[in-house]
């Protein structure tokens, strides 16, 4: 005869939210390593919490989680949205993102054959379909999209490779993804 476990409701609903809770870690985890969020997914997250019935798992803070996870999802596979802007676009010129708080840094020599990035402007950063628009303190600067040859993804930043010139390296803390994902989308037409 086999031991019969009793547990009280308070322990039955523990256990079953921690098992709930490694159902939709399991869920989410390729979502996240992936970082993005397909429509589909988003729905099955939500019909998965709905199916648990639980005040633990609460909807809203999962779709805040995920809303990132969407928006990249949708800057790689949909058309990018036309933002509003009241800046001075060229004809038939669109405004994508606008990023404050920019560092502009460049190669400057450190002595005895050495090189180091140094920050040279400050300010904001507007992307267009045509250009790279940065309002500095110090000056303001242009990289028109078709003299850029390619960008490195830094961990805090990206590096532009122009085909000539300096080479700018922008360090930001905002959304340094989404700024990758739209500028190479615009690059690669």
């Amino acid at each position: 005869m086999g031991l019969k476990l009793r547990l009280d409701e308070v322990m039955t609903a523990k256990v079953i939210d921690e098992e709930k809770t490694k159902v939709f870690d399991a869920f989410l985890a390729p979502i996240k390593k992936k970082n993005r969020c397909t429509p589909e997914e988003g729905l099955e997250a939500e019909a998965i919490l709905l199916s648990f019935e639980s005040a633990q798992f609460k909807i809203n803070t999962v779709r805040e989680q995920l809303a990132p996870l969407k928006y990249y999802w949708e800057l790689k596979h949909l058309s990018l949205k036309i933002v509003s802007h009241s800046g001075n676009l060229q004809k038939s010129e669109n405004f994508y993102l606008q990023i404050k708080q920019v560092k502009w840094l460049e190669t400057r020599s450190a002595g005895r054959g050495y090189q180091q990035l140094e920050q040279v402007n400050y300010g904001t950063l507007y992307l267009t379909n045509k250009r790279l628009v940065f309002e500095g303190n110090a000056k303001n600067s242009i990289i028109p999209l078709d003299r850029i040859r390619g960008i490195a993804v830094q961990s805090n930043g990206i590096a532009v490779q122009k085909d000539k010139g300096e080479d700018p390296v922008l360090v930001f803390l905002g959304d340094r993804l989404a700024f990758e994902l739209i500028l190479k989308r615009l690059l690669n037409g």
